[in-house]
């Protein structure tokens, strides 16, 4: 069993125990890891992988060659998938993970909300339809990047000082060193950026650069060698 090279990731394909006498097909597609699947009973003895099967057949794809269990696969939609944390929650190991390991959404919370939007729309990233006078969110691989006004986390506690480090580092992960040049010479000039020094060579094998926005958010682009991204763009890292 091996995780697919593209599409879905992770994705793992495997024969079926039963030949589709409880799986419904001789292959099936999991939105798994193959450690992940060890640890279910979807291959177990008889009646353990019969209980399996009725309760998680439509949440798995299911074919009679490894390309139809992959295309099933693909056709569920994303919420409907057996997930990494229901398998954490079936297998009853007490490291596993107690939430999925997804992040999706950021927001900056704004002193200057204008003039920040005016700056992240010099990216050209599509922006959400909901975007209005008092927020906006920006589509990028694999997270949403949104833009709120400050005054209404004040219940969180008080905000960084102007001009201090907030505490964390946004990052532009992109699939090569050329590509780090390439954004570099594009943002470089854009309205409120302060650009850290161009782009350097990495000790650890890469290549990158930062910069600051109007507010202070600290952003790295970077190409890390041994990265690679799924089919949204969204990053998959050693």
């Amino acid at each position: 069993m091996k995780p697919t090279e593209d599409g879905i990731y992770p994705c793992t394909i495997v024969p079926t125990r039963y030949t589709g006498a409880y799986e419904g097909g001789t292959w099936a597609a999991f939105e798994l890891l193959p450690e992940q699947l060890d640890a279910l009973d979807w291959d177990s003895d008889d009646v353990p992988a019969r209980e399996w099967w009725d309760q998680y057949r439509g949440r798995v794809g299911i074919g009679n060659s490894p390309q139809e269990a992959y295309e099933s696969l693909r056709g569920l939609p994303p919420h409907e998938r057996l997930s990494s944390l229901e398998t954490a929650r079936s297998s009853g190991d007490a490291q596993a993970m107690p939430a999925p390991a997804r992040l999706s959404f950021v927001t900056l919370a704004t002193r200057d909300f204008d003039r920040m939007a005016g700056f992240y729309r010099q990216f050209r990233w599509p922006e959400s339809k909901d975007s209005n006078d008092e927020f906006v969110a920006f589509q990028t691989g694999g997270a949403i990047l949104g833009l709120f006004p400050a005054k209404y986390y004040a219940s969180l506690g008080d905000a960084p000082a102007p001009g201090s480090f907030k505490g964390f580092e946004l990052a532009m992960n992109l699939e090569d060193a050329e590509r780090v040049d390439a954004v570099y010479d594009a943002v470089k000039t854009f309205d409120g950026i302060r650009v850290l020094g161009g782009p350097k060579d990495l000790s650890i094998g890469g290549r990158s650069f930062s910069f600051l926005d109007p507010e202070g958010n600290a952003w790295e682009v970077i190409w890390k060698s041994g990265t690679s991204f799924d089919e949204r763009g969204g990053l998959i890292f050693p």
